[in-house]
């Protein structure tokens, strides 16, 4: 135990010292403050600066979180063999390099939603959304080391992040839709929701926009349990970043320890 937190101590550490090499934390900084400042100055009203916000937790966060999480694995290739040489626990690696990117990306996204507190806006509803946007970054950073774990080479560990970001974004709501027309989902519609909200990006934009009171669809069927969901999005999507998280550190603790060709 004491091994694994020295190990998970020592990565954590090194990774938040090579933070500040990071071309793509360097441009997540700068667009973080540019949107930020932005919204809360040119939005028309204090209103619809979270429905702004909004797009930038959906948009910017996961696409630079999981480019980034790619860059800070594929950092370590010429090294690789010699840390897989050495007797430190593989899942105490990815959790420590995970922890400060989390950390990094959460100190960074405050400069998302700080501006819009001299616009008028509510504190607590920016809070609430800090917290979600990190959440979603979390998942994404740890979606990116994942893929970094994965692959040997850079180009094609990006390419591969861009494709699942994709999909989660875009492809799975398109199949989602395709899916709602089947009988299945037609008589089961509580079915096809549970399998929306599985996706990260759906969860996190359904709960804000719950938490907007800006309810984009209905879902017909039994109305109890339709509500039950309902009341649950944000404690739900909270839960579901951290099964994400705990899954994907999992991969990464697997790729690490698979044996070398």
């Amino acid at each position: 135990m004491n091994r694994r937190l020295s190990t998970f101590d020592a990565f954590f550490r090194r990774e938040f010292r090579t933070c500040i090499r990071n071309r793509f934390l360097h441009g997540f900084t700068a667009l973080s403050l540019l949107f930020g400042t932005g919204i809360a100055f040119l939005a028309p009203s204090a209103g619809s600066i979270p429905y702004l916000q909004l797009q930038v937790i959906l948009y910017l966060i996961p696409l630079f979180c999981v480019l980034i999480g790619v860059s800070s694995a594929h950092g370590e290739l010429e090294e690789q063999a010699l840390l897989l040489s050495q007797p430190i626990s593989r899942l105490a690696w990815a959790g420590g390099k995970a922890a400060s990117l989390i950390f990094s990306s959460g100190v960074i996204l405050a400069l998302v939603f700080i501006p819009a507190l001299f616009a008028g806006a509510s504190p607590l509803l920016l809070a609430g959304l800090w917290a979600q946007s990190a959440a979603l970054g979390a998942v994404f950073l740890v979606l990116g080391l994942a893929v970094g774990f994965s692959t040997e080479e850079r180009v094609r560990g990006l390419i591969y992040a861009v494709l699942i970001w994709l999909f989660l974004l875009i492809g799975f709501d398109i199949l989602a839709f395709a899916a709602s027309r089947l009988p299945l989902f037609r008589e089961l519609p509580v079915l096809w929701l549970t399998i929306l909200l599985l996706n990260p990006v759906d969860a996190i934009r359904v709960a804000v926009l719950f938490q907007l009171e800006e309810i984009p669809f209905a879902v017909p069927g039994d109305a109890a349990v339709v509500g039950f969901w309902m009341s649950k999005l944000i404690p739900w999507s909270f839960l579901l970043a951290a099964l994400w998280i705990a899954a994907l550190l999992a991969w990464s603790w697997f790729r690490l320890e698979r044996p070398a060709p």
